[in-house]
């Protein structure tokens, strides 16, 4: 009973953490038209930035409680992330299409470069490493696993609720209007009034703001982080889910990361055979082959631009919603 609660849990949080990610992304590629390949690197900073506040504050005062020290790492990852967020956003603000992708690629490597070669944070190595811990505490002591573990279930339910309504308040909003317009027309929304760079700014670094949250609760739930977990594939399996979803479709990226996430994961555990071998050891061809006839069937993704709530079965009670709410 115990090994099935920690696999459903160790799955909850990690697609939580992925959810945060990928709906952040939706944001600046699905919401605002940008194409951006650098949501790996910003996911990075925050890991990297919120898990070294917390050690090395615990380090300089050992004394301090595990939950305010987590607050701070929160505060250190999302405004980190934010100012990568905004470093980023104003060089490439004049860049489109495949080059603003290079520009942020380019971004996302150096941070892996930066981290691979930086002492502070453990270099190649993990962190923390050698004398460096996380504090005692419930969010951080390890021998309560199944304590840790129910907290960060909470925590990563929390940071998803925040991304949405975040999301769905902004793309429902006169500045959710304008940064839709700078998708379907950057030219024409110039012109009627819209300050595309100001709207740029505002994507980048709200997206990048989610994307350290994430990296803050990746790193301490995994209580150790690696540089190769931030790499150029975790960026693409980032872009895949909210291609995958439909770019624009908040629901449609919830069911691509539960799709993305899990079929990998129970493909590698399968006890299947195929001509004679297991079928975990197939799992990348049978994945990739996967995706590949999604594609071919549903380019615009699973959803497109729309919500489940727009689809035919839903419909009804959408309407018979909005008039109880229109009625005196």
């Amino acid at each position: 009973m115990a090994g099935l609660f920690f696999t459903l849990s160790n799955d909850f949080v990690l697609i939580c953490i992925y959810l945060v990610l990928a709906l952040s992304l939706n944001l600046i590629n699905g919401y605002a038209g940008l194409f951006s390949l650098g949501h790996a690197g910003f996911w990075a900073v925050g890991a990297y930035c919120g898990s070294a506040a917390v050690v090395y504050a615990h380090a300089a005062a050992p004394s301090l409680p595990g939950v305010p020290l987590f607050l701070f790492g929160g505060v250190v990852a999302v405004a980190a992330a934010a100012l990568a967020g905004l470093a980023i956003g104003l060089p490439c603000l004049r860049l489109q299409g495949d080059y603003l992708a290079i520009a942020t690629l380019g971004f996302s490597l150096i941070v892996v470069n930066v981290v691979t070669n930086l002492a502070v944070v453990g270099g190649s190595r993990s962190f923390p490493f050698d004398t460096l811990a996380w504090p005692e505490g419930m969010l951080y002591d390890l021998r309560l696993r199944v304590s840790h573990n129910v907290v960060h279930i909470i925590l990563a339910a929390a940071a998803v609720a925040v991304t949405v309504v975040v999301i769905r308040n902004l793309r429902h909003s006169n500045h959710g209007r304008a940064i839709l317009s700078l998708r379907e027309d950057e030219v024409a929304s110039e012109l009627s009034g819209v300050n595309i760079v100001k709207y740029k700014l505002i994507v980048f670094v709200i997206g990048a703001a989610f994307a350290g949250l994430a990296g803050i609760l990746f790193a301490t739930y995994n209580a150790r982080i690696s540089i190769e977990e931030f790499g150029f594939m975790a960026g693409v399996t980032i872009l895949l889910m909210v291609v995958l979803g439909g770019m624009g479709s908040l629901s449609g990226t919830f069911i691509a990361v539960i799709l993305l996430y899990e079929i990998p994961e129970r493909l590698r555990l399968t006890q299947f055979q195929l001509f004679g071998k297991p079928l975990a050891d197939y799992w990348v061809v049978i994945y990739s082959l996967a995706l590949i006839l999604l594609m071919i069937l549903r380019p615009q993704g699973l959803l497109g631009n729309r919500e489940l709530g727009d689809m035919w079965p839903f419909r009804p009670m959408r309407g018979r919603t909005r008039e109880k709410e229109a009625a005196p």
